[in-house]
């Protein structure tokens, strides 16, 4: 009874240990029977995963057509994606053809003499697309020159400065003075 209890606990046991071997390139290993001489070829990883086969020639065979099989499936995702670019590169060119040219990008420097009084504090800066209407301002301090820069091209931009004092009372704007922009 004892030996009956040992050959059945190695029989469910071995198949464990057997099935430990370790995997090939491929994801496969050899899989020898327990009783016997026969070997299968068990895959659990890669592109085989989950086939058994009766041999190494036939895993062989198998991942060649496997790795066939997806060359084939890449080569048609990279034929979708180049004919993809083709349309993109035929929409740019039209949209080349009948859109605006892109403008440049530029900057306007400005400076100013200092103003004399003796609670001046600093200067504000102001820079915009129409005649005395700044979208653009910028709080320089005391320094007496200013750039704006980044400011879209194939425009005309107008821009003042003012002068304020300690108390943060502003001057009028200074004579508004244009730069074109190509």
């Amino acid at each position: 009874m004892i030996y009956l209890a040992l050959l059945f606990s190695l029989w469910f046991v071995m198949p464990a240990v057997a099935h430990d071997a370790p995997l090939d390139p491929y994801g496969c290993h050899s899989d020898k029977a327990l009783f016997g001489t026969s070997a299968k070829r068990e895959c659990h990883q890669g592109l085989l995963a989950g086939q058994v086969f009766s041999s190494t020639t036939a895993e062989y065979i198998a991942y060649i057509a496997a790795q066939k099989a997806l060359l084939t499936a890449q080569s048609t995702t990279f034929t979708i994606q180049a004919a993809q670019i083709t349309d993109l590169q035929t929409k740019l060119a039209a949209c080349q053809a009948q859109c605006p040219a892109v403008s440049t990008i530029g900057q306007v420097a400005l400076s100013w003499l200092a103003n004399a009084e003796p609670d001046m504090a600093g200067y504000k800066a102001y820079c915009g697309t129409q005649s005395h209407v700044y979208a653009l301002s910028k709080d320089v301090g005391p320094a007496l020159t200013w750039t704006f820069m980044g400011l879209q091209g194939g425009r005309t931009w107008y821009c003042a400065v003012t002068a304020y004092d300690q108390a943060k009372n502003e001057s009028a704007f200074s004579q508004e003075v244009t730069k074109v922009l190509p």
